[in-house]
């Protein structure tokens, strides 16, 4: 269900905007199967698959991953899909064309990982952000282009569902996707965006679990 109401463009654009704090007016949801034609350790060709892959207006794109079970591996192997997918990107450009003015086309990949169980036990954040920073000053790397705005290169979040209780100190926005994506009643009435969400999610679950009931029951 989490897979179906991101493929909703408004609430995906809200989503994004909200943990990584980002303004975006609009995205596209893209086909996160990737086949790769280069052999990689075997004699065929291999896919990747992500679970929501997203087109910000200004090309960046946003990877939007969804993990039940814990895997020990998920931070590098979330990390690889990040990379590949800047491989490709950059791919498709030389295929236009565009060889010369590949760097300069080439826009980010960021990454939100929703976990249902914790990976982080060093830490009680529920919500982890990260950016590329230089080491002594904290100033963020940025793109350099002098004829577009000052992007940040790479972004990520981690959002861990069983480290949330409601007593904790957190943004309202991120406590509301905690909520929402949590299964947990909302501690205070959610945006519009959200509040649609669950209403729908509510609906589906009654579909999947063949009863015929009120979307408010």
């Amino acid at each position: 269900m989490a897979k179906k109401i991101l493929s909703r463009p408004d609430f995906t654009a809200a989503f994004i905007s909200d943990i990584l704090n980002l303004n975006i007016a609009s995205v596209e949801i893209l086909e996160g199967t990737q086949i790769h034609t280069k052999e990689f350790e075997e004699d065929e060709p291999f896919a990747t698959a992500v679970d929501v892959r997203a087109r910000l207006e200004d090309g960046t794109e946003v990877i939007i991953e969804i993990q039940v079970q814990r895997q020990t591996h998920f931070v590098q192997r979330f990390h690889y899909y990040l990379a590949s997918q800047l491989v490709e990107n950059a791919r498709l450009l030389r295929e236009k064309g565009r060889t010369h003015e590949m760097y300069k086309e080439l826009r980010p990949v960021y990454g939100i990982a929703i976990l249902e169980k914790s990976i982080f036990p060093e830490t009680s954040s529920t919500i982890s952000t990260y950016r590329w920073t230089q080491e002594e000053t904290g100033q963020e790397l940025l793109m350099r282009e002098p004829d577009q705005c000052q992007q940040s290169l790479g972004r990520l979040a981690f959002i861990e569902l069983d480290k949330y209780n409601e007593n904790i100190d957190i943004k309202e926005d991120w406590r509301q996707w905690l909520e929402f994506f949590g299964n947990y009643f909302f501690s205070k009435q959610p945006k519009p965006i959200i509040a649609f969400a669950a209403e729908k999610t509510m609906t589906w679950t009654c579909i999947v679990l063949g009863r015929k009931v009120s979307s408010l029951e």
